[in-house]
């Protein structure tokens, strides 16, 4: 059976569109029938226990005095009054003992019951699918003197429910139908033009070149045909012309035969010349193919040389690293969420702390300070299995606060082991500073997120205050603990423990640890604005590929416009979070288009961007005096458009 349905959904592209869109359109309408159907079942629920607790005070409520007074009659009238309520299965009122003292059946009366709540308040005794059974205290003056049981049974709801269904699926069985014309419609039109092509192919294999593909429209399919039919002109002409040549050289040889042999390698180059042209018509037949392929999956970001791919992560993987570690609101958040996970590589210890060193060295140099790493000689080239890039967080948390608040000095960053098995070992880091120091007092506040040694220092040294916080539960994830030892004037020294693991206790099949460069500013994008919706205006076909396709890359939803006026109207029609405007464009130029999305109520401080060869000064400051907040010059540099995507991108709200 699996065989058959197989060959069924591999068959033609009609059937798998149509199958594919009337299964997705069931799918969620049964999704949504079900999901409404059990939101109503709760509603009804929730709605008869409130009915019934309702009626059972007012009862109790209204019966008190009878009660009170022995006056049964009058409790068997309010009881007996309540017979023709909807669904009522019993309306039963009982002394404390559980003498039934008026029911709503009043031959009922006299009978006992033993299952009364022990606590005096209204309690749900029973809620199922069939009943619910409410029981409420009578009291009168702070004492209970009785109790209201009222039971609701479920039958008129029960054809609500029943008759929502039978319309829902009347509702499923109309969206069935409705998807299977369309798809049907949209299955015969796609098949259709494909077989217009299919039938020129067909004529080619079979040696007709003189059929050409008849298609109106600038779609894929159309512009496919377009260049099938140039590439079938093209091959007639060829072919005529190593005709006329063939018919030339056996002129020649029958008019010279001594040079035979030179006419036959000319017939040979010819005939060589011929299946070279086949099969550069064959890869430019295949190239359009892929170009209409390669929309819907476009990877346009390829570095092909190896050398210059090294160069540009070693100059960027410092940056890179760093704004990926320094998200320290997100960062928080996962944590706090429970989402963080840490990966379990193997790494070397001395590479985590080079890379250290390399991050602020012009630092230091820059404020004269001096910065050492101790590394036990047992460390320097042992491989340990853990989470690098989280470690490496830590170190440059804590290292970074030294030199912030050291003026002159040294900083020391030291390691050692102080614990040790056959699978795992603890290290023990510390970073040593010559600074200002932290009072005592302040140094119970120094992990608490959003907090510093001193208020009054945010000012001179600036800081979220995140990064202590996130370095203690980065440190506690890693099974150690953090801390400091620090006296005003004197410096500080944050130190912390971490568990690692041996690498040789690991399954050879660990993937190596990552690099350092992994937090570029397409990541960010992709984390933070995923599913922003831009407006990208461009009229060059092959510009608007690569634009759209490299925003897409970043996870963000791109409109495209054509010109200036289409930018226009679609930023009049929708809300963008971004604009991305070319200068020159048919109709309406870029800087007219932006003062006039300007004007559009809303678009005020909407960022503007442009993006154009226009790369001289004097054109960047025409955008920015049109009301464009920045300038990307063509040709656009991948890294360069996300750093400057990411700078005007609105804040999100978390």
């Amino acid at each position: 059976m699996f065989k058959h349905l197989q060959h069924f959904l591999a068959g033609t592209l009609r059937r798998q569109v149509t199958v594919g869109m009337i299964g997705a359109v069931t799918l969620v309408m049964s999704f949504f029938v079900v999901d409404m159907t059990r939101r109503h079942y709760q509603a009804i629920n929730l709605q008869q226990v409130g009915q019934a607790a309702s009626l059972a005070r007012s009862v109790a409520t209204s019966s008190a005095v009878w009660v009170a007074s022995r006056d049964f009659a009058g409790l068997q009238e309010i009881v007996a009054g309540l017979a023709s309520y909807p669904d009522l299965r019993f309306a039963i009122v009982l002394d404390p003992s559980g003498l039934v003292i008026a029911h709503h059946e009043a031959n009922r009366r006299g009978l006992y019951l033993s299952d009364l709540p022990q606590v005096a308040e209204l309690q749900v005794l029973r809620q199922d699918d069939v009943l619910v059974d409410i029981a409420n205290p009578i009291l009168m003056g702070g004492k209970t003197i009785g109790w209201v049981r009222i039971g609701l049974g479920h039958a008129s709801f029960q054809s609500q429910l029943t008759g929502m269904a039978r319309d829902a699926l009347a509702y499923v069985l109309l969206a069935i139908v409705l998807s299977s014309l369309v798809a049907l419609w949209v299955g015969r039109y796609l098949t259709r033009r494909l077989h217009a092509i299919q039938q020129v192919a067909d004529a080619v294999e079979a040696g007709d070149t003189s059929m050409r593909v008849a298609m109106t429209g600038n779609d894929e399919a159309a512009r496919l045909a377009r260049q099938f039919n140039a590439m079938l002109d093209s091959l007639e002409r060829q072919q005529a012309e190593l005709q006329k040549y063939q018919h030339h050289l056996e002129t020649l040889v029958e008019e010279r035969t001594a040079a035979l042999s030179v006419a036959k390698e000319a017939a040979e180059a010819a005939n060589r010349a011929k299946s070279t042209f086949l099969a550069n018509m064959s890869h430019e037949l295949r190239t359009p193919m892929n170009g209409v392929m390669g929309m819907i999956d476009l990877v346009a970001r390829r570095i092909t040389d190896a050398k210059q791919k090294e160069q540009l992560l070693k100059a960027h993987q410092s940056a890179k690293n760093l704004l990926h570690i320094i998200n320290d609101i997100l960062d928080i958040s996962k944590i706090e969420a429970e989402r963080l996970t840490l990966d379990q590589v193997s790494f070397n210890f001395g590479e985590v702390l080079e890379n250290l060193a390399s991050l602020f060295a012009q630092k230091i140099q820059d404020k004269g300070l001096s910065l050492r790493i101790e590394l036990a000689p047992a460390l320097t080239h042992h491989e340990f299995v853990g989470d690098p890039l989280r470690l490496g967080q830590v170190l440059l948390n804590l290292t970074g606060n030294a030199i912030k608040f050291t003026e002159q000095g040294s900083i020391t960053v030291r390691t050692r082991m102080i614990e040790e098995n056959a699978h795992d070992v603890l290290l023990r880091c510390e970073v040593q500073d010559s600074g200002i120091g932290i009072a005592a007092e302040d140094q119970k506040r120094l992990f608490t997120a959003f907090e510093q040694a001193d208020g009054s220092m945010t000012r001179k040294y600036g800081g979220t205050g995140l990064g202590l916080a996130i370095s203690k539960r980065l440190v506690r994830m890693m099974g150690g603990e953090i801390g400091v030892e620090s006296a005003v004037g004197q410096g500080s020294t944050f130190w912390f423990t971490i568990r690692l693991g041996r690498a040789s206790a690991v399954n050879a099949a660990v993937s190596p640890a990552p690099t350092f460069a992994q937090n570029t500013a397409e990541a960010q994008l992709k984390t933070q604005f995923a599913g922003i919706r831009v407006l990208l205006a461009e009229d060059e076909p092959i510009n608007q590929e690569v634009s759209s396709g490299l925003l897409e890359e970043a996870g963000l939803q791109v409109d495209l416009a054509e010109d200036g006026l289409e930018a226009v109207a679609l930023a009049r029609q929708n809300r963008y979070a971004l604009i991305l405007m070319d200068i020159q464009m048919p109709k309406l130029n870029g800087v007219d288009a932006t003062r006039a999305i300007r004007a559009l109520p809303g678009y005020g401080q909407i960022p503007i961007l442009a993006m154009t060869a226009n790369a001289f000064d004097e054109d960047r400051q025409v955008c920015l005096d049109a009301g464009m907040d920045d300038h990307i010059a063509k040709p656009v540099v991948p890294a360069h458009l996300y750093e400057t995507l990411l700078r005007w991108m609105p804040p999100q709200s978390p």
